[in-house]
């Protein structure tokens, strides 16, 4: 596993992550585009609002993802929000908790170990 440090702003941590794996040829569209159905993009359109909501920094980093690595923001929001919903032999831990005005996500995500080697940790 990496571990990135990022002091920029959300948008800007993204590009630079998005722009880094595309730079060594992983295209972070190629792995889920398979998985994007119509049923999938309905349930992303419905949790956007909540996500710009509650989590607008995490939207601007996804953009800035998207942008670096030159694949479409709405294809990647879409999976990373129904990533946990619409897999049908759970393998994965999650847990959320806010504390203050910060709000903290642990996970693993098992299933989809084709990307494991870019997964990273970020300090932003």
């Amino acid at each position: 596993m990496n571990h990135i440090n990022f002091y920029d702003d959300p948008f800007q941590a993204g590009c630079r992550w998005g722009r880094s794996l595309r730079r060594q040829g992983v295209c972070l569209a190629r792995p889920y585009a398979a998985l994007l159905t119509e049923e999938r993009k309905a349930f992303a359109r419905l949790c956007l609002p909540h996500y710009e909501r509650h989590a607008p920094a995490l939207l601007k980093e996804m953009k800035g993802i998207a942008q670096g690595n030159q694949i479409d923001f709405f294809d990647l929001f879409t999976f990373v929000s129904t990533m946990y919903c619409f897999t049908f032999q759970p393998r994965c831990t999650c847990i959320a908790w806010r504390k203050q005005n910060r709000a903290w996500l642990g996970r693993n995500s098992d299933f989809f170990s084709s990307l494991s080697p870019w997964y990273a940790h970020f300090n932003i």
